[in-house]
């Protein structure tokens, strides 16, 4: 669904939804291709396997020190990870070494108030005021010296008409910036997000 490349440029890592195949056991992965040996190596994600109620999305980023990936994995069925085997919606934090990937962490979204007005009919075809959170691309700000401050993580919210900034070391959502456009949620689906060599502007 979408590539990074490491901050060296030795590796392209992608995303593998939709249905895996029989090598990665039917679950969703990432790939890692090591453009200086050719090889391409597969990471399956056990939380993803066929009817798993989350699925690996189009988010995927590398930290600015190349030594974390992060990968959007939404659920729209269960976006709060209630019950046995469902994470819910987040970002998922994996460690990255030397091209090997290990998941570490979820960073939870939680479900989002939605300005006063705003109705969504995502759960249970029930209209109500609260947004499901289902991200999709995910960028990543801020500067690889610590002297300069941390990262942040820019989620575009597809199902929430929003876009969040996230503190990836406490899971923090730091602001939300809305991006309805009228009272229907979602009407605006945000998916895809580029951000100004500066750090200062994102579109």
């Amino acid at each position: 669904m979408s590539m990074a490349v490491s901050p060296g440029r030795r590796y392209v890592v992608t995303v593998n939804a939709g249905y895996g195949t029989f090598e990665s056991r039917y679950e969703q992965s990432l790939a890692v291709l090591d453009t200086q040996t050719g090889t391409v190596e597969d990471f399956p994600d056990d939380r993803t396997l066929v009817d798993a109620k989350q699925t690996l999305y189009s988010g995927l980023a590398f930290s600015r020190d190349g030594s974390h990936l992060y990968a959007s994995m939404g659920s729209l069925t269960n976006p709060a990870g209630d019950g046995k085997d469902a994470t819910g919606s987040g970002v998922v934090v994996y460690s990255f070494k030397e091209g090997k990937i290990a998941p570490e962490r979820l960073i939870q979204l939680p479900l989002e108030q939605l300005a006063p007005g705003r109705k969504t009919k995502l759960i249970g075809d029930v209209e109500g005021d609260q947004g499901v959170p289902f991200p999709a691309a995910i960028a990543v700000i801020g500067s690889s010296r610590p002297s300069a401050g941390p990262e942040r993580l820019l989620v575009a919210d597809n199902l929430s008409d929003d876009v969040l900034l996230l503190d990836p070391v406490s899971g923090a959502i730091e602001k939300r910036f809305d991006l309805s456009e009228n009272d229907a949620v979602p009407s605006t689906y945000p998916i895809a997000l580029a951000v100004s060599k500066d750090g200062e502007r994102a579109f």
